[in-house]
């Protein structure tokens, strides 16, 4: 989902799916979908050692069983298990390996912000972890229609993105992610159908009178 915050008039993107906090995984916001929401005023905090919650309420530590979902196992918050992750599960769940009870074939959350000319984009990308590892889900340079757009300089200057922006041979691309703003949470609530969007530019060398320009719809900002 891609909304502009402006003209859709959404400041908060709310889903009704219990998720996990957010953490840093390149540019992006990653989130993964529990078992069962945290009671209210539970702080959420990751677990201790033994498969124990740290997450307190009035003082009281409560237990939770590990999770049976996949990449249960590896180091995470100072946690000992009995493998490390390898580095292909880091690169979808980031660090949400075993940390919070989260729901088996569960969904993740990818968000990322940009800002457009003053006006904010968020963008919420919802998947499972398996449709990736099953080759479902290909990334737009996969794309015939999409593979020799080039994004405008405005979309990827001053946009306090963590990882470096990567220069391809062909023109510039986003390496990994966008690193999306920390102070907004996203649930879809709605999204505009027709929204003013930055457009992406084609190569010059690629028939610039007939310029293909996707619109970058959404991008969402993180939460809990």
């Amino acid at each position: 989902f891609v909304y502009e915050e402006h003209a859709s008039g959404i400041k908060r993107w709310t889903d009704s799916i219990s998720w996990s906090p957010s953490r840093i995984l390149g540019n992006y916001l990653l989130y993964r979908e529990l078992e069962k929401p945290f009671p209210p005023g539970e702080k959420k905090r990751a677990r201790g050692r033994n498969g124990k919650s740290t997450t307190q309420s009035g003082g009281i530590t409560k237990s939770r069983p590990r999770n049976s979902v996949p990449f249960q196992t590896g180091l995470e918050h100072g946690n000992e298990y009995t493998t490390v992750p390898s580095d292909d599960e880091r690169h979808l769940v980031g660090s949400l390996v075993d940390s919070y009870d989260f729901k088996e074939q569960g969904l993740v959350k990818k968000t990322i912000s940009i800002t457009y000319q003053g006006v904010p984009h968020h963008l919420v990308s919802y998947y499972h972890v398996e449709d990736v590892k099953a080759g479902l889900l290909p990334s737009p340079v996969d794309d015939p229609r999409l593979r020799g757009v080039v994004p405008r300089t405005e979309l990827l200057t001053g946009q306090n993105f963590r990882a470096p922006i990567e220069e391809a041979q062909h023109g510039t691309y986003l390496s990994g992610a966008y690193m999306p703003s920390m102070d907004h949470q996203y649930a879809p609530i709605g999204f505009p159908t027709h929204t003013q969007q930055p457009a992406l530019q084609q190569q010059p060398q690629q028939q610039p009178q007939q310029q293909h320009q996707p619109q970058l719809q959404y991008q969402p900002q993180p939460h809990q």
